[in-house]
């Protein structure tokens, strides 16, 4: 009985370490105040980003490596590809020209985070720009 509180604390403590939500898109963003071409389009980013979050969530290896077919990606391409779009995405709304090999290879926790950090400040620098600013972004 006296390994009870014990336990209790192990259990939470682990519980808590699998619910990291200091990642952005655990949650959707609040929906915008008013609308705009930046607001719908960060919206999209939004659904994105929360899908790819909880999509990705605790993958094992194992999991990295399925691949359903000869001719398919494995989930590690797959998530590398994802990756690698979500610079290009965050370069069109930062006005940085995209440069081959920009995109180097990492390990995937730091691939997923890299991913949806860069997913989350492109939905940011829609969501607050004005409409003549949207045409700057290279698109």
């Amino acid at each position: 009985m006296k390994f009870l509180p014990l336990l209790l604390l192990t259990l939470l403590a682990s519980f808590l370490r699998a619910q990291d939500n200091s990642l952005p898109f655990y949650e959707t963003p609040a929906d915008p105040k008013s609308f705009s071409a930046g607001t719908v389009a960060a919206r999209m980013i939004d659904g994105l980003g929360f899908r790819y979050y909880w999509a990705t969530e605790g993958l094992r290896a194992q999991d990295l490596a399925f691949k359903p077919s000869a001719e398919a990606r494995t989930a590690e391409e797959t998530v590398a590809h994802i990756y690698e779009m979500s610079i290009l995405i965050l370069n069109a709304t930062t006005k940085t020209a995209n440069v081959p090999g920009q995109d180097k290879p990492l390990p995937f926790a730091e691939m997923r985070k890299v991913t949806l950090n860069n997913l989350w400040t492109a939905r940011t620098n829609l969501a607050t720009a004005i409409d003549e600013q949207l045409k700057e972004f290279y698109f």
